[in-house]
């Protein structure tokens, strides 16, 4: 039971890590896009 619980530990540690990668990897793929973010999240900062 408890090598059971220790490889659904590991085996969730390692999704979420491949899932967070996945998603930084795709979201700064394009270095346009990581500019429009950039700038979208500068006028969200900036008061009115």
């Amino acid at each position: 039971m408890m090598t059971l619980i220790l490889v659904l530990a590991c085996a969730m540690i390692v999704f979420i890590g491949l899932l967070r990668y996945d998603i930084h990897k795709h979201k700064y793929s394009d270095a346009a896009k990581a500019k429009q973010l950039a700038d979208d999240a500068n006028k969200n900062i900036k008061p009115e």
